[in-house]
Formats: structure tokens, C-alpha cells, sequence
């Protein structure tokens, strides 16, 4: 037999492990894994590969698509996922989008950045609430749409609202960069 000085082997056997064990969400996404780019967003952040994140960039420009027919802009850019539950649903974080994906039904929620306008929670109900503007238009006028995202605790229902906050914050960040980018440039 082959022996292994370094126990590169068992490294190896826990990565297939930990490869079987993910979600059934991840074996049911599009073929194409590979992201488009090695940087991503605005600030072209380098982020190492993950298959895992790549599979949750998928399902979330296949949601985009099947629910818009369109990928917003900043789709590329992708952030985050959190797992919700046990039975693989997730959360999916871009510049671009927020999608709650469930294995093997419609995308629940799928929705511009731009639209978000927070995210509280409902420990009563163990969820994340994430409020979302029905337009660009009554983003100021009419009060947002109160999307519950039920959580398998509450300790993932804080990492969803703290996600859905971060994103926020770089969307915001990004537009006044842009902003002040544009201004002097006029000047």
C-alpha cells in the first residue's frame, strides 16, 4: 500500500466529508460554479475560491433570473450566504441582490439591495424580518413590505440581520463614494 508520512490523506477524507454533508440546496444548483471573476464588487475585493460560495452565487443569479428574467447589476458581487434551517435553505448576500432560496421550491424572497431598508427581529417567532420597499418610488413614501424569514434559532436570525446591516452599509458607503467621485469630476 501507499503509506502517508504528512496524513495528507485523512485531510483530504474530512474535505470529501465535509463535501457530502453539505445541504441538499447545494447539489440542486446550475452547473456553472466558477465565478465570472476573481474580484469582486466596487472595490474589487480578491476573495479566495469556495465551492460553497460559488453554489450560493449560482442559485442566486438563477433566482434573479427566474423570478426578474433579468441579473441586477452588482449580482457579481457576491457577499455572503447564512444557512437558515437544517433542510438547506439560505440567505444569499450580493451588491446586487438578497435572495431566500429553499432546495427544490420557488425562490421565496428575491429583491434589489437597493430596495432593502432593514432588518429587525421577531424572537417570539424566532425570525429575521427583513423590510423591503415595494419601488424605488415609495422607498420614502410608503411604508416597506414586512418579509418574515423564519430562522432555525435565533442566534441565525442575528447573523442574517447583521448580513443584511453590512450589506447596507457597503451599498450605502459605495453611492456616496460614487457621489463624491461624480461631483468633482462635474466641478
Amino acid at each position: 500500500g501507499i503509506s502517508d508520512p504528512h496524513g495528507s490523506t485523512d485531510d483530504l477524507t474530512a474535505l470529501d466529508d465535509a463535501a457530502a454533508a453539505d445541504a441538499e440546496f447545494f447539489d440542486q444548483t446550475p452547473a456553472r460554479l466558477r465565478p465570472t471573476r476573481a474580484v469582486y464588487g466596487a472595490l474589487q475585493l480578491i476573495r479566495p475560491y469556495s465551492l460553497r460560495d460559488a453554489r450560493a452565487s449560482a442559485a442566486l443569479r438563477s433566482a434573479c433570473y427566474e423570478v426578474h428574467g433579468v441579473e441586477p447589476p452588482g449580482i457579481d458581487a457576491f457577499r455572503e450566504w447564512v444557512g437558515l434551517d437544517e433542510n438547506g435553505s439560505v440567505i444569499v448576500l450580493s451588491d446586487g441582490a438578497v435572495a431566500v432560496v429553499r432546495p427544490g421550491v420557488p425562490p421565496v424572497v428575491v429583491t434589489p439591495l437597493s430596495l432593502l431598508m432593514g432588518c429587525s427581529l421577531d424572537a417570539q417567532n424566532c425570525n429575521a424580518i427583513m423590510l423591503v420597499a415595494s419601488s424605488s418610488q415609495a422607498y420614502a413614501t410608503s411604508p416597506p413590505d414586512r418579509l418574515a424569514v423564519h430562522c432555525s434559532s435565533m442566534l441565525v436570525a442575528e447573523r442574517v440581520r447583521d448580513a443584511i446591516g453590512e450589506a447596507m452599509t457597503r451599498t450605502r458607503d459605495a453611492a456616496q463614494r460614487d457621489y463624491q467621485r461624480h461631483s468633482t469630476n462635474v466641478l
